[in-house]
């Protein structure tokens, strides 16, 4: 087996995670790593490679998203940590303007 690669800025709590979460991850990152296509190709194709959990977020923020659209005010995302939800709502908001 490889060297396993550790999750550096995950914000899943290591105590919480059971061997085959440790082991799923692993397996996630090799087959992005083995996958053909450089990075930004991987990217343009994320649902390919991103976990169904992650994806379902995605898709409930884009729920919230079109509810909040006409209502007047600002979006505030407290602790962004990797800033993939505070990139979420500043996508979706040039999508739809």
């Amino acid at each position: 087996m490889e060297d396993k690669i550790e999750e550096k800025y995950s914000i899943r709590d290591p105590r919480n995670q059971t061997e085959k979460d440790r082991e799923y991850s692993h397996q996630m990152q090799t087959y992005f790593s083995k996958s053909i296509g450089t990075n930004v190709d991987k990217l343009r194709n994320f649902t390919k490679f991103v976990p169904r959990q992650s994806l379902g977020l995605f898709l409930a923020k884009n729920e919230l998203f079109q509810k909040i659209m006409n209502v007047h005010g600002h979006i505030i995302e407290c602790g962004v940590h990797l800033g993939g939800g505070f990139s979420t709502w500043g996508h979706m908001n040039h999508i739809t303007t």
